[in-house]
């Protein structure tokens, strides 16, 4: 932050402000005066090692930002691409915040409007699916801006097998336009991650390239709030594999959730649970029904991997009753 001239304008819990978060024209913004080549070489050099993270299915709120923090803190540069957001794609956008950098500069200059805990402060307040989207297409919600909810679900369990898989082409799409597109400073990077949570959790799992493999080799995947089970999530049990089943199985894996996470867990109030356990539903039921990666890293023979159960979270996030843990 300091070597390119920037202004802190984020931090953690601890209310220190000293990290720098921004969409990439604000960083160009923010560094115009310097070389390209400068900006590159400092990214290179200050960062412990870089993270790629995917955000959830509502994209880059709530727990989101609250991990990327967590990972600056530490030393770690992250890229997170704001999936779907293409205003002309007609999938997800979101309208996003004009000049983020300095609209949280100014909302972390003074400890009564700090950001760390706010749900939002990326996109433009919306109720769910944004004006935005309503004035873009006459429609009140873009496709891919869905409620999960397992009567649905098991009323057309076909398509809905169908339409994650698709949710998951794009995402795929999405990361290998960031791998074909690398920039030096990651693809150099000492240690490179490939992270995500909730439905980024799920892609950061599934996601298979061998130029990202080689690399995720020096750091390794955090999957988060997924339990890389078969699930309503995933159409068939082999979409739940680490990598795709292509993985390098010394590539280290840590995967956290909450032990009664409402989407993924194994109670019998999760949306999982109540989709594989009813008529026409599909998922793992029974003894395989855990709710974490754990069965799953073992099946495919992992070498170097965690799965910790948050038994303090009984949300689906992890930051609020488990921040400490996570950082950890």
């Amino acid at each position: 932050v300091q070597a390119l001239g920037l202004q802190p304008n984020v931090g953690d819990s601890d209310e220190q402000i000293s990290q720098w978060m921004g969409r990439r024209a604000d960083l160009l913004e923010e560094t115009r005066t310097l070389p390209p080549a400068t900006v590159n070489a400092t990214l290179a050099e200050c960062a412990c090692g870089w993270a790629i993270f995917l955000h959830g299915s509502g994209g880059f709120n709530y727990d989101n930002p609250r991990y990327a923090i967590m990972l600056a803190t530490f030393g770690y540069g992250v890229l997170a691409p704001d999936s779907f957001a293409g205003q002309t794609l007609g999938l997800r956008y979101k309208a996003p915040v004009v000049g983020l950098a300095a609209h949280l500069r100014k909302l972390n200059s003074k400890p009564s409007t700090l950001s760390f805990w706010c749900e939002n402060y990326v996109y433009l307040p919306s109720a769910s699916c944004t004006p935005a989207m309503v004035v873009q297409n006459s429609t009140k919600a873009y496709p891919l801006c869905y409620d999960t909810n397992p009567a649905n679900i098991l009323a057309h369990p076909e398509d809905w097998r169908a339409y994650y898989e698709r949710v998951y082409l794009l995402r795929k799409l999405e990361l290998d336009y960031v791998v074909a597109n690398m920039p030096g400073y990651i693809a150099g990077a000492g240690k490179v991650f490939l992270a995500g949570e909730s439905e980024g959790g799920m892609a950061a799992a599934r996601y298979y390239s061998p130029r990202l493999e080689s690399l995720l080799e020096t750091g390794g995947r955090i999957v988060l709030q997924w339990s890389c089970q078969f699930c309503y999530y995933v159409s068939c049990p082999a979409n739940a594999r680490i990598g795709s089943g292509h993985a390098n199985l010394s590539t280290p894996v840590l995967a956290m959730i909450s032990p009664v996470d409402p989407y993924f867990g194994p109670e019998s109030s999760s949306i999982a649970f109540q989709v594989a356990n009813s008529p026409g539903g599909y998922g793992a039921t029974g003894a395989e029904e855990t709710g974490n990666c754990f069965a799953q890293l073992v099946q495919q023979g992992f070498k170097h991997a965690y799965t910790l159960v948050a038994t303090a979270s009984v949300v689906h996030g992890l930051t609020v009753q488990s921040s400490n843990v996570v950082r950890a």
